[in-house]
């Protein structure tokens, strides 16, 4: 009786392994009518946005052209979206009002922001005294917390900085350095104290979250620097790594994806920073494209990263996302053609073409199988 491959593929992947197809092909009842190989490549299913110079123009209160229709498009389809921004100077409620203003519907849900995923992780895992380096706009964002006194140099329990514009000074940027030297000495003296006295461990180090570390952004008088530039200031005065809760950080881009629904691999990150939007999403095991709006520059595609598409504007995205679909379509039926001509050289051996565990073979298996059994069939060896 004619047999089929089994899951013997699967079980000797990993490891040297030579026989005969004819000797591992076993009966499988009933044949499958279609084997079909997984592209290598899925089309996105949802879509991060970043907001200044991408989805309005830097500094102003317009659109970019082509932005409404858009957005139009995806909830249209019912395509899952989220705006991820750095923006430090409004909340998540004030900025849906002035997407609102441009004629772009949202609210805060539909926005990801450091400063509420700062405010929510304090809240849950640091209760003591919050010192604040942020635009007065955010500080609905820390409801709840316990704030230090703005005047204090020393008693913090985290140390949280943020875009302030031009409120960054010596004298606030020496400050944060204070309040953050005081806790990396409050913790070397705790811990030469538990090693002296066999006491137990202190507790963890004192925060230092960094709303960001983007470089710099385009303003509507030109470019300005970032919150990148004060945090890498404090951390080399300091000795101490800032835990980014923004962008280029990966931990943005995977909970924005989580609140989705959807995987890293899902999902597609759209802006105008190659390395804060890019780059930043790249790592984190999103796509990423760029667009040539707001701050980008020609420039931008000799710093090492390689965007997954470049677009003129927002408003070419729905003509992106429509060829991703297409060529996922393409893959599977590229990998349906390869199917029936393996199936066709298989059935020559004596072995059934359509069985369903077909459908699990990955590419690289499928080329080599092809590949050992050339024009005249023979011992195959699937392994490492």
């Amino acid at each position: 009786m004619p047999g089929c491959l089994s899951s013997g593929w699967r079980s000797c992947r990993g490891r040297a392994h030579t026989q005969r197809l004819s000797e591992t092909a076993r009966p499988c009842r009933p044949r499958c009518r279609r084997a079909v190989l997984a592209p290598t490549a899925a089309a996105p299913k949802g879509v991060l946005c970043d907001l200044d110079g991408c989805t309005f123009q830097s500094g102003s209160d317009t659109a970019i052209p082509g932005a409404a229709e858009t957005f139009a498009y995806f909830r249209e389809r019912g395509i899952p979206w989220l705006f991820v921004t750095n923006t430090g100077t409004r909340t998540r409620e004030g900025l849906a009002a002035k997407l609102q203003s441009m004629g772009l519907p949202a609210t805060g849900d539909d926005i990801v922001t450091p400063a509420k995923l700062a405010g929510d992780w304090l809240r849950a895992n640091h209760p003591g005294p919050v010192a604040l380096f942020v635009a007065p706009d955010l500080l609905p964002e820390f409801q709840g917390l316990p704030l230090l006194d703005p005047a204090a140099q020393s008693g913090a329990g985290a140390v949280v900085v943020g875009d302030m514009g031009l409120d960054w000074t010596y004298e606030s940027l020496n400050r944060a350095f204070r309040l953050i030297m005081d806790g990396v000495q409050r913790e070397e003296a705790e811990l030469e104290d538990a090693e002296a006295n066999g006491g137990p461990l202190p507790p963890p180090p004192m925060p230092f979250i960094s709303l960001g570390k983007n470089r710099y952004y385009r303003d509507r008088d030109g470019l300005g620097l970032d919150i990148g530039p004060f945090t890498k200031a404090l951390e080399f005065a300091t000795d101490k790594q800032a835990m980014v809760l923004g962008k280029p950080a990966p931990l943005i881009f995977t909970l924005a994806a989580a609140i989705l629904g959807l995987k890293p691999h899902e999902v597609v990150m759209v802006g105008d920073d190659v390395r804060g939007d890019v780059g930043g999403a790249q790592s984190a095991g999103l796509r990423g494209v760029l667009v040539q709006t707001g701050k980008y520059r020609p420039s931008d595609l000799r710093k090492g990263v390689t965007p997954d598409g470049i677009l003129r504007s927002l408003a070419d995205l729905p003509a992106w996302w429509e060829a991703q679909q297409g060529a996922e379509a393409e893959e599977r039926r590229r990998s349906e053609r390869e199917m029936a001509a393996l199936a066709a050289q298989l059935e020559v051996l004596g072995a059934s073409p359509d069985c369903a565990t077909l459908h699990s073979v990955d590419a690289a298996t499928l080329a080599e199988v092809r590949r050992q059994l050339g024009p005249g069939g023979g011992a195959v060896r699937v392994g490492a």
